[in-house]
């Protein structure tokens, strides 16, 4: 399922711009253009095509900037695409104007960063016996606005653990009075290796920190009902016991001013490819409302 996050401005007086040109100097004469990535996770046996393009229809791996135009207006929206496992997106636009001199006369360079850090999570299994590579493929835009990837000719192999890949890129685009802006692309991924929640309990707590109800979370249902349950009115705050990898996490959740608490579980994600024997994980929220 993919989700658009649109972002607010934020004008910043300094910013460094760094980062090279991912112009598709590979083909002759393309203006396609790097507006984001696809994380990959791949086997290492077999045959690999590196520098292949690909679709993304269906892929729900990547993150890529997009840009919706008011017909009337002519003004810009712009926001990163994700598809479902791209989890906790962090995102900013800089925007400063800089003054340079062409002879005698003072001209005004727009310079704009998109920027966005996000996370990915997998289970351990299937990424330790180091024959699993994890990669960022650069997602290029069409001038039709259609989007694809390359795949790269490297990654990190090996008995993989949470790292940290970024890629970036400066190049310039017209706004709508026909200016040339100089806009950059950031984008940081961290694959976050962690055991899935396999069994939750929650207990609800009174004000004098008494044990009211204790619930054994049948996490398999939750999902088919859509993460939501009801606890008593006299509940004032939530303890959940997570047990990932024979280990036991102890959190608290407290009730927000509308009589609901959200607690989050690492579960399997569906839709996402990987290799076999490999799983994708994502945050599956559960909604937890006190009764009147």
């Amino acid at each position: 399922m993919k989700k658009t996050a649109w972002l607010a401005l934020l004008m910043a007086a300094a910013l460094a711009l760094g980062g090279c040109s991912l112009a598709r100097e590979d083909a002759a004469g393309s203006s396609d253009r790097f507006v984001g990535v696809n994380v990959v996770l791949m086997r290492l046996e077999g045959t690999y095509e590196a520098e292949r393009e690909y679709e993304l229809d269906g892929i729900e791996s990547y993150l890529a900037l997009i840009e919706e135009t008011d017909e009337g207006t002519g003004d810009k929206s712009i926001g990163f695409e994700m598809g479902a496992w791209i989890m906790e997106p962090k995102q900013a636009i800089h925007i400063k104007d800089v003054s340079e001199k062409n002879g005698r006369r003072a001209q005004t360079r727009r310079e704009e960063t998109y920027s966005v850090e996000a996370s990915v999570y997998a289970a351990p299994d299937g990424l330790e016996d180091g024959n699993v590579s994890w990669r960022l493929d650069p997602v290029y835009r069409r001038a039709d606005g259609t989007l694809y990837a390359v795949s790269k000719a490297d990654g990190v192999a090996g008995s993989i653990s949470s790292s940290t890949q970024k890629q970036s890129a400066t190049y310039d685009v017209k706004d709508k009075d026909g200016k040339t802006v100089a806009r950059t692309v950031e984008i940081s991924v961290t694959l976050k290796v962690k055991a899935p929640t396999q069994r939750a309990v929650i207990s609800e707590m009174s004000a004098d920190n008494t044990v009211l109800a204790r619930h054994e979370l049948d996490l398999d249902a939750l999902e088919q009902a859509g993460w939501t349950m009801n606890v008593s009115s006299d509940a004032e705050w939530l303890l959940v016991e997570k047990y990932e990898d024979e280990k036991v996490r102890r959190i608290v959740c407290e009730f927000g001013n509308d009589g609901q608490a959200r607690c989050g579980f690492l579960r399997p994600q569906m839709g996402v490819s990987v290799p076999e024997g490999c799983t994708a994980l994502g945050i599956s929220t559960l909604t937890v409302t006190r009764g009147e």
